[in-house]
């Protein structure tokens, strides 16, 4: 492996630097992560209850019915939903149903 003088500088000056084929496969894997839906946060970090607040907005309950079901306040169950869509990248509703999808969360009885 041979560095240059300008890698060197960049380095020294606090700057990262990644071989070429560590960046490509990097890059790689993170493709196919998007292709697959992940985007960025895994499911095994939320806790249990933010997994099962993300089973009843897939199953299409409101905030309130989930919160009643739950006996939980409707501002508890908006901020679980903020921290799911934070931990897993996501920005809506629809996504985070989406998402549940993919990862085969639904289970309906």
């Amino acid at each position: 492996m041979i560095f240059t003088a300008g890698i060197i500088v960049s380095v020294a000056a606090g700057n990262a630097y990644l071989y070429p084929t560590a960046t490509k496969r990097l890059m790689g894997q993170y493709l196919d992560q998007l292709k697959r839906g992940d985007n960025g946060g895994s499911y095994e970090t939320l806790s249990d209850r933010e997994k099962e607040i993300v089973a009843l907005i897939a199953k299409g309950y409101s905030n309130k019915e989930i919160a009643e079901q739950l006996v939980i306040s409707v501002k508890t169950v908006e901020t679980h939903k903020s921290n799911v869509t934070e931990k897993l990248g996501l920005k809506t509703r629809p996504e985070l149903v989406k998402y549940a999808l993919k990862k085969g969360l639904l289970q309906y009885e």
